[in-house]
């Protein structure tokens, strides 16, 4: 239970409501503090990156107007060591094209596995998320899985975040 002077922490999620997934997915601090918790718009030439929901398991694009604060009485699971980003490369279904799609994924640090509760066999990828040459992505069951540590200053990271 908090008090006058305990201290209130921001915790950040992805969130964008749908019929299929409404699931908050959580991500590091963002990098702009400026980035407010209630966005009216989305932002002219607003970075859209893939990330995999922890619960349904749909791979969506998010971009920084789905970027929302809510505030906590601890320190978010990435400030806890608890949760790490990080991210697949994921084929397209064009064998011609040699483009590889950075998908961002939650990886829970204890027990060294992404973070789903949907099994591999049940990932879905919306018909949204492309390749930069406009392909559909393979199948999450057709691709063999391995994950890269998102590091703060690395180009996969949208620019909404570390």
């Amino acid at each position: 239970m908090s008090g006058p002077g305990t201290p209130i922490y921001p915790v950040w999620t992805l969130q964008r409501e749908s019929q299929t997934c409404g699931h908050h997915v959580p991500v590091p601090l963002p990098i702009h503090r400026e980035t407010s918790a209630y966005p009216t718009e989305k932002p002219e030439n607003d970075v859209e990156a893939p990330f995999l929901c922890p619960e349904s398991g749909l791979v969506r694009s998010y971009s920084r107007s789905d970027l929302h604060r809510r505030p906590s009485g601890s320190t978010g699971p990435y400030q806890a060591d608890q949760l790490l980003l990080v991210y697949i490369q994921v084929e397209c279904v064009d064998s011609n094209c040699k483009s590889l799609t950075k998908i961002h994924v939650v990886w829970d640090i204890e027990t060294k596995s992404a973070k789903c509760a949907t099994p591999p066999t049940g990932r879905v990828t919306s018909p949204d998320v492309l390749c930069e040459s406009g392909h559909q992505l393979k199948s999450l069951q057709a691709t063999r899985l391995r994950y890269y540590k998102a590091a703060a200053a690395s180009p996969c990271l949208p620019n909404f975040l570390p």
